[in-house]
């Protein structure tokens, strides 16, 4: 029909019928025209550009929560009883063994309980290798004297290391013998008590992957082997012979390794024909939602070397790559339609898409991607999103992290820091300042300033690349202010010009506190200092030295302590939402300064891989993919909506803004810092259908905007005296559990929630109605802050947050309003329209006007 409407055959990239029916190809903006007129064709639209959006995060997240632990003390339990022998037994014998295994020491320290109720005389007990269904070898003697009464044991047993994968998984198993079943009376599988993402496929939609890299091995430095399950051999993209390409799309590339982790990678991008990630984007997002436990990593530091055990949320997790950006430019809006196409045709559980625009969506309901999101939220895939890296102003985010059905996440840090110290000294005085870097130390040396050369120019004082000129500086420590230009490339020019040692700073309070500053592997020795200490810096060297003053760069020290965790990173893009302010972005907050992640191929090409340490919500959104895909396999029922109801209701709600002193507000940190363990236990969520989804377009007159989905957050961008909402929450935990409602909110505001009390049967929902009186304000001007709590009564399972953003109006009464009526007299009821008081009303009525009748003739 398109042909037929242009009289031309069209030149088609891409066709999509998995999330949406259509096709992307060239055309010009008169034949789209056309096109949006044929019967059937819900809109065209042009293809926008979209990019990306660039150790300790995974438990900081609270991970080692659901993994059962972390690598120097993790959980495994055995279950013991005469069914789980083989051949199977009928006894009464049975008990618990539990288990941690520290993966540094390889000692696995045991308790294990036997129960004997009918005093069976039990001989011996021993650690078998072998997996369920099979008998093995013995291993390990617990030695255990003859008894007829209960068994209990305790101590630590030293793997081998290569035994230590067959307890990874699920190779090792407890034995205990009697007289009677010489073989085994009763036997206990040794299992992780926790979940790694076991059996979850997480896409990635980004630059590539380096397949070469241990994160995505198909064993884990843990010894984890991973199960392929599409089966044994059978790969996807590049990698399955029977792909052909062609329209857009890579074919099969027989020298490409996937493997039983690495189980697909797809190609999108003509002008980039490989999906090696020559980028590093794409490795390091894949990594840190669901890369291998990889020990002694190495980072890219050009004056020092780094090693970091490091682990992806979801280490045992299945990855599928999709390769949707050309190396070092932008992502095409085609190639990510396709993408996200085929991701749903592949079966993903979970994706992570770290890339986006600055620009808001603008209609989700005539916006083909963010149609597709809604299509695979709707296929039940949990998908995260980055909330950009536009800076701490007002309405920073863009698309699609403003988008109901998808999961955005602002950046925050973690509880690492690489410290660096500036010891300066006058020789009769000295000061230190602080702050980070990944590099070596230096000094001393004299310190200069950068605005102090090149006649001040900007270009000096910002330390643009090439600005200076070689033998400008003579090894001293040169100061340059931060903007504009890339961390990294300020330290560059600095180098190059003759620098010894390198000292980014921020200049300007408002967007300089310690959310700022960053841990970068400088080409160097450097430290990069937020503003406060920048100037105890200035005031010493400018103003209290009494003489010329150097310095000693201290090399970066790793620190590892809570004070340095929850701040928000001064770049994560803020709130109010620019398409409909009544929804409440960003949905969560995750690591998303300093990760250490796998990076792009090295020098020596395939199979010379790299880790690098890299900021940006790019970063964050895919600690949160990976809690989804955690959440994914410890509840396989949830929905994504679920999933991510309990990530916000139980994320640490005292993030401190980029400031480092103030609670930041929703708009900057959503409901909070997720903790993936509290989300696995919390005992409410959320739902939200796909009809409902649809109902929340707000023209379509249902009176259900995205304000009433029943969605973990309240915003209303037009409060007129009272606003309320209405959400409802379902116990899905095992036992009947009651709750107390409370609401805090900034005054002179005030608030109610009903019920005060409620209790719930497992599988039972409630209806909880919130208010919120803002009559007290003065409206137009600042958005009020507040949240409602749901505190679990028994304090056995975690608490529940909601939180609140309100902007006072005077009214919502448009500035225009035309009524069209067919009768000379009446009334007509404007529905919804409030205001506090109408100090200016102006009405004009025009009568019916005639027709004009026009009259012509055809020549014939």
């Amino acid at each position: 029909s398109a042909n037929a409407a242009l009289s031309r055959d069209l030149n088609v990239s891409y066709e999509y019928g998995a999330t949406l029916v259509g096709f992307a190809a060239e055309m010009t903006g008169y034949e789209a025209m056309q096109l949006e007129k044929l019967d059937g064709v819900l809109f065209v639209e042009k293809e926008k550009m979209s990019y990306p959006q660039t150790d300790a995060g995974p438990v900081w997240s609270g991970a080692a929560d659901v993994w059962g632990g972390t690598w120097n003390s993790l959980s495994y339990k055995a279950e013991i009883s005469g069914a789980s022998e083989v051949p199977s037994v009928t006894t009464n014998v049975s008990g618990m063994g539990d288990f941690t295994y520290n993966f540094y020491t390889n000692e696995l320290t045991y308790t294990i309980n036997i129960s004997n109720p009918d005093n069976v005389n039990l001989t011996a007990m021993h650690i078998h290798s072998a997996t369920a269904g099979v008998n093995g070898g013995v291993i390990y003697n617990f030695n255990i004297t003859p008894t007829s009464g209960d068994v209990s044991v305790t101590g630590v047993v030293t793997l081998t290391d290569d035994q230590e994968p067959a307890l990874v998984n699920a190779g090792l198993y407890v034995n205990i013998h009697s007289d009677v079943n010489t073989a085994g009376e009763a036997r206990g599988q040794i299992e992780l008590n926790g979940t790694l993402g076991e059996g979850v496929i997480v896409g990635i939609l980004d630059t590539g992957v380096d397949p070469w890299n241990p994160s995505f091995l198909a064993v884990g430095g843990d010894g984890y082997v991973h199960t392929n399950p599409l089966g044994e051999g059978n790969y996807l993209g590049v990698c399955d012979p029977s792909n052909a390409g062609g329209d857009g799309v890579v074919a099969y590339d027989p020298t490409f390794p996937c493997n039983s982790k690495l189980i697909g990678v797809w190609g999108y991008t003509a002008s980039d024909p490989s999906p090696r990630d020559g980028d590093g984007h794409g490795s390091h997002t894949a990594s840190t939602a669901a890369g291998n436990v990889v020990f002694d990593s190495v980072a890219i530091a050009p004056t020092q070397v780094f090693t970091a055990d490091i682990s992806g949320v979801a280490p045992h997790a299945n990855i599928i790559a999709y390769d949707v950006c050309i190396d070092g430019g932008g992502c095409p809006g085609a190639s990510l339609a396709a993408a996200r196409d085929q991701a749903l045709l592949d079966g993903v559980d979970v994706i992570n898409y770290s890339i986006g625009s600055s620009a808001p969506t603008g209609d989700f309901w005539a916006d083909a991607e963010s149609l597709q999101w809604l299509a695979l939220r709707d296929a039940g895939v949990f998908v995260a999103t980055s909330n950009g890296n536009s800076g701490n102003g007002d309405a920073t985010t863009g698309s699609p992290a403003d988008t109901p059905w998808i999961t955005s996440v602002g950046a925050n840090s973690h509880n690492r820091a690489f410290l660096v110290t500036v010891a300066l000294s006058d020789g009769v005085s000295t000061v230190e300042v602080s702050g980070q870097a990944m590099t070596s130390g230096y000094g001393p040396a004299p310190i200069v300033f950068s605005s102090d050369y090149l006649s001040g120019t900007e270009d000096a004082r910002l330390c643009a690349p090439g600005a200076f000129p070689p033998g400008t500086f003579s090894g001293e420590i040169v100061v340059c202010e931060r903007g504009i230009y890339g961390r990294v490339d300020k330290g560059q020019s600095a180098l190059d010009g003759g620098a010894g040692g390198f000292i980014l700073a921020q200049p300007d309070e408002a967007t300089g506190g310690p959310g700022a500053v960053a841990a970068d592997t400088h080409v160097l020795p450097a430290a990069h200092i937020d503003y406060y200490q920048y100037q105890i810096l200035r005031q010493f060297v400018i103003t209290d030295s009494v003489a010329a003053v150097s310095g000693t760069l201290s090399g970066a020290s790793l620190d590892v302590d809570d004070s340095h965790g929850d701040i928000m990173a001064a770049f994560s893009s803020r709130g109010p939402n620019g398409t409909d302010a009544d929804l409440i972005v960003p949905k969560v907050t995750a690591p998303g300064r300093a990760i250490w992640a796998a990076y792009h191929q090295g020098p020596g090409g395939d199979g010379d891989y790299t880790y690098n340490v890299i900021q940006g919500t790019s970063m964050a959104s895919p600690h949160a993919a990976g809690a989804g895909a955690l959440l994914s396999a410890a509840h396989p029922d949830w929905s994504p909506a679920q999933m991510e109801s309990a990530l916000m209701l139980t994320a640490r709600d005292t993030v401190l803004n980029d400031d480092g002193i103030n609670i930041a507000t929703p708009f900057a940190q959503g409901s909070g810092h997720i903790a993936v363990g509290m989300a696995a236990m919390s005992p409410l969520v959320m739902d939200v259908s796909t009809a409902e989804y649809v109902a929340s377009e707000p023209n379509d007159g249902d009176n259900f905007d995205v304000r009433d989905l029943n969605i973990a957050s309240l915003g209303e961008d037009s409060c007129v005296a009272v606003c309320s909402w209405t959400r409802t929450v379902e116990n899905v935990s095992s036992g009947t559990l009651t709750w107390t409602t409370s609401l805090t909110i900034t005054a002179p505001a005030t608030g109610t929630v009903q019920p005060a009390t409620f209790t719930l049967a497992p599988g039972e929902t409630q209806v909880i109605t919130v208010s919120v009186d803002v009559s007290g304000n003065t409206p137009e001007t600042d958005w009020v802050f507040g949240k409602v709590e749901l505190d679990e009564d028994s304090g056995t399972y975690p608490d529940g947050h909601l939180p609140i953003a309100v902007y006072p109006a005077s009214g919502n009464v448009p500035e225009t309003l035309d009524i069209e009526t067919q009768f000379t007299s009446g009334s007509v009821d404007l529905v919804d329209l409030l205001s506090i008081e109408i100090t200016d009303l102006y009405t004009e009525a025009t009568g019916m006007v005639f027709g004009e009748l026009t009259t012509t003739s055809l020549p014939e």
